[in-house]
């Protein structure tokens, strides 16, 4: 009788797939690629013309669009949670960033009926860059591409300095001494995470980061009263991106 009992079919297990949900920790290290753009305007209550020639050079030779570029390295620290293919992140992290650059121009003569030369020399630094982010990805087994976006903050700062000069006065009739700064904008960017392991997985990304516009003013600082120069100012306004591709590793738990 027990030989004519039926037989169960042989049902194969389900298949085990790789689960993205957890905590994990990291570091990173990649190139970051800076550009500041910067835009001068001039006020003069006094003119030796109607033009105001030395205002028109004075804007023309001191814009700049410093480019620093350099290394970034640093750590992240996020928490996963997946839903079948799924993947909803929140990571953030802390890198220094070896961006900064000097830069001069001039002397660039302003008026040959009345000498006048502009010269100037800045600064632009930045050696912080963090980010807070949400993640959304779509896992496929071990491979999860996903697109990320946030907060970002820096530490950068921008300084110039502007002076004019005659050729009969030595000390500058005109100068401005400049500086702007700035600590948060946004952040957007994506990449691709592979678990080479349960709890070692390696990924790369791109970021941009967008950190606005900041202005500022200065009154002349000159010590002449010639030339036009009398009770100017200058408003300077500069606007900071930043782009990073990176590696990293991170241990999940």
């Amino acid at each position: 009788m027990a030989a004519d009992m039926p037989v169960k079919a042989y049902r194969a297990p389900p298949p085990v797939y790789f689960s993205w949900t957890g905590l994990y920790i990291g570091v990173n290290a990649g190139g970051a690629f800076a550009k500041v753009s910067a835009d001068q305007s001039i006020f003069q209550p006094q003119c030796d013309g109607p033009i105001c020639p030395e205002g028109a050079a004075l804007i023309a030779a001191s814009a700049q669009s410093p480019r620093p570029r350099g290394f970034t390295g640093g750590a992240q620290a996020g928490y996963n949670l997946q839903f079948n293919n799924w993947v909803f992140g929140l990571e953030t992290d802390v890198n220094y960033a070896s961006l900064g650059r000097s830069f001069g121009f001039g002397p660039v003569l302003v008026a040959p009926g009345f000498p006048k030369q502009t010269v100037g020399v800045g600064s632009t630094s930045e050696s912080l860059l963090a980010t807070v982010r949400g993640r959304l990805g779509v896992a496929f087994d071990r491979f999860l591409p996903y697109a990320t976006g946030g907060v970002a903050f820096t530490n950068e700062r921008y300084e110039e300095t502007i002076a004019v000069t005659t050729a009969i006065q030595a000390a500058p009739i005109g100068l401005f001494n400049l500086s702007t700064s700035r600590n948060t904008g946004w952040v957007v960017g994506g990449g691709v995470e592979y678990a080479a392991t349960t709890w070692w997985r390696v990924k790369v990304e791109y970021l941009h980061m967008d950190f606005g516009s900041a202005t500022a003013t200065a009154f002349n600082a000159g010590v002449g009263t010639t030339g036009g120069m009398t009770g100017s100012s200058m408003a300077l306004s500069t606007r900071l991106t930043v782009d990073v591709v990176r590696a990293g590793v991170n241990y999940a738990f």
